[in-house]
């Protein structure tokens, strides 16, 4: 049974841009999936193992330290300052982003774009995200909750410093009312503020404060981006009067002056309209027990993630109890952004890989594919031309053997057996040589005569030329470093093709200079030149007065190539010209 063969389909530039596109998008699928994995890991964990206050030893500190007599206002404080969702951090993947690349350029420093964080319980938290802390007695009371104010930090002296909250709902002065909601406002608008204070009313029981005598200073940003300019939009000295027994005026300094020094104001705590919404879910006079389990699970539904914690803790000889409740939306735009960044510049990334490996494979097929079609017009036309003198040397063989042929003629047929058998050794000779000129390992360069190995090339010529009537002529002279065996074959091939080329009292030219020599014979009619140069590619018979292979501008082109040179040809309707570039 007859074995079939299958030919191998070649590959296509479109075939091959289609296999490297689905592959890229299957990597970039990959990993997509992976990197939001990853990260919705990491946000889980994060979350999960928490980064609360540690409630039991904040109020072991207050209750074994000096305090200011009653230490629960001091602990709600901190409790307030203290409580947040546990921030998270999620690291980028670090791609040059375009911000990134034209601030290198016009010569900023780079932009730290490494992380993104999400949390509550600030004023510039994450929205979405919120964090309730309710404290409640031994009876399950809510004694507070940690609604969001503004703080101060004030250093008495060396060894004793303060955490106090604005007396927001204590004070009745319009002018304290008002700047309050200026720093507010100031926070909440992403602006600058600068608080300048130079006197302040503190209440110790409390642990309250009010703004006396300073300067406030507050700028908004010009456009978005961290590179973002400012411009001032306030600059105003106040002077707050109060008359309540409650609170002591003090002067203070600056962080670099003199104790006793302020520090910044910050906003921290939830807001109270939130705080509202998760107390309606639970009893009010046992807070820890669900009441209203729909709006509470309506609560959590409008986040990714919940947890909840509590623990017991002691102040002046009482035990509390400190609920947190934990609601973090990780999707925001900022996440999202660095998600879709990242999948986006990797995805850029192997798109530009896949089309450099698109561009080079097809380039490695090109390559290959001439090389097998190369060697298949090699063999197809070798074959075509050895058909000839075999079929020839075949007949001539039979007529011998027939036995019927005079002497003269047996002599006539072994002769031409002999001349076809030399012109495929010939043939075959010349081929073998082509093909083995395919690089240019071993070469040893040396310099050569142009002029000379021209000379000696068409002494080999003469007898054919005077038969002929054929004129040459050479002009010039110049010496080039190449390998000599190679270009010895250029030269010879060209003379050779002149030769059979040129009519009856024709001429053949030769001019050599530093740059080129050029070989010009005449014909007498144009010659296409297109495929002259392949192999078996003759011109005319009909214009040869010699046989040939059609193998001598092959070998000429290729051995021209092997010692970096150009071979370019060209005809005319009287003139045919070939012209080698150094």
């Amino acid at each position: 049974m007859k074995m079939r063969t299958f030919k191998t389909k070649r590959e296509t530039l479109p075939v091959l841009i289609l296999k490297s596109f689905l592959a890229a998008s299957l990597i970039c699928g990959v990993f997509a999936y992976v990197r939001w994995n990853v990260l919705k890991r990491n946000v889980y964990d994060q979350f999960e193992r928490g980064s609360d206050m540690n409630y039991e030893a904040m109020a072991n500190t207050l209750d074994s330290g000096k305090g200011y007599g009653d230490l629960l206002p001091e602990f709600i404080n901190e409790m307030t300052r203290g409580t947040y969702t546990p921030t998270i951090t999620v690291f980028d993947l670090y791609f040059p982003s375009i911000d990134e690349i034209l601030s290198d350029i016009l010569g900023f420093s780079s932009i730290d774009s490494t992380e993104r964080s999400i949390s509550a319980g600030s004023i510039l938290g994450t929205p979405g995200c919120h964090s309730v802390s309710v404290l409640t007695d031994m009876e399950g009371n809510i004694i507070a909750e940690n609604t969001e104010k503004l703080f101060l930090y004030i250093n008495l002296n060396e060894d004793d410093g303060q955490l106090l909250s604005f007396a927001e709902n204590t004070s009745d002065s319009l002018e304290a009312a008002r700047l309050y909601r200026n720093i507010k406002n100031s926070y909440s608008e992403h602006g600058r503020l600068d608080l300048e204070l130079e006197s302040v009313y503190v209440n110790w029981k409390t642990l309250e404060f009010i703004p006396c005598k300073g300067r406030l200073k507050t700028e908004e940003a010009l456009d978005e981006g961290i590179l973002s300019e400012y411009e001032q939009v306030s600059d105003r000295e106040f002077s707050i009067y109060i008359d309540d027994k409650n609170f002591e005026l003090i002067g203070v300094n600056s962080p670099t002056g003199n104790y006793p020094k302020y520090y910044h104001l910050w906003f921290c705590g939830e807001k109270q309209e939130f705080i509202d919404r998760v107390l309606e879910c639970f009893d009010k006079k046992q807070f820890g027990r669900i009441v209203d389990t729909e709006k509470f699970n309506k609560l959590r539904e409008e986040t990714e993630l919940y947890n909840n914690r509590f623990c017991y803790i002691y102040l002046n000889g009482e035990r509390y109890t400190v609920y947190t409740l934990n609601f973090l939306n990780y999707k925001t735009p900022e996440f999202m952004k660095m998600f879709y960044n990242n999948v986006f510049s990797f995805s850029i990334i192997v798109l530009i890989i896949a089309a450099l490996f698109c561009w080079w494979k097809n380039t490695r097929n090109k390559a290959r594919y001439a090389m097998e079609d190369y060697r298949k017009d090699v063999t197809d036309h070798l074959a075509h031309d050895l058909k000839t003198p075999l079929m020839a040397i075949g007949g001539y063989a039979e007529n011998i053997l027939d036995g019927k042929l005079t002497d003269e003629e047996q002599k006539e047929y072994l002769e031409a057996i002999i001349e076809n058998v030399e012109f495929a050794d010939s043939t075959m000779s010349r081929t073998l040589m082509l093909n083995s000129m395919d690089g240019n390992a071993g070469f040893k360069y040396e310099t050569t005569d142009v002029g000379k190995v021209v000379s000696e090339a068409v002494k080999k010529y003469e007898p054919l030329l005077e038969q002929n009537n054929i004129s040459f002529s050479l002009e010039g002279g110049a010496t080039v470093k190449v390998e000599s065996t190679s270009f010895e074959k250029i030269v010879e091939n060209l003379i050779s093709n002149a030769v059979k080329y040129t009519p009856e009292s024709g001429s053949i030219k030769v001019m050599i200079d530093k740059n080129k020599m050029v070989i010009s014979n005449t014909v007498n009619g144009k010659i296409d030149t297109r495929k002259l140069k392949e192999p078996f590619v003759r011109g005319e018979e009909s214009r040869s007065n010699l046989g040939g292979s059609g193998l001598g501008l092959s070998i000429a082109e290729r051995a021209a190539a092997l010692n970096g040179f150009r071979l370019n040809i060209s005809c005319t309707d009287n003139e045919f010209k070939a012209e080698v570039k150094f």
